[in-house]
């Protein structure tokens, strides 16, 4: 049985709002994929490319209106940042320690979550 496109643009937005719920934002890597009812969605080329249509004008009102509504969304793309700022790279290890979420981080310094995941590896191996 064939699944309309409508029902596969509601999957995978469902799966991108139970990450949100999880992380608290809906800023997603790339290539992030998400278990949602047993099965493994690709929400993080999925949001690229609703982003793409959003651009183009191709994205029909009732999406981007559903999008919008999600914490953390924006049409922009992700920065990755600056590979390295000495201050903000602490700054972003200390919000860490201190249990704040890399999403939150991440949107807090307008940086992709996989440039904060670099920052953190980085800087919590010893002499790198």
């Amino acid at each position: 049985m064939r699944t309309s496109r409508t029902d596969r643009w509601q999957l995978r937005f469902d799966a991108l709002c139970q990450y949100t719920n999880r992380t608290g934002t809906s800023l997603v890597p790339a290539t992030q994929v998400e278990l949602y009812e047993g099965k493994n969605i690709a929400i993080g080329s999925w949001v690229a490319n609703n982003r793409q249509h959003y651009r183009t004008g191709v994205l029909p009102l009732e999406r981007q209106q559903l999008l919008e509504t999600l914490t953390g969304w924006t049409w922009n793309k992700q920065k990755p940042g600056r590979r390295y700022d000495s201050n903000r790279d602490t700054e972003i290890l200390s919000l860490h320690k201190d249990g704040v979420r890399v999403g939150i981080i991440a949107t807090e310094f307008n940086l992709s979550r996989q440039r904060v995941h670099q920052i953190l590896k980085r800087k919590s191996l010893p002499n790198v």
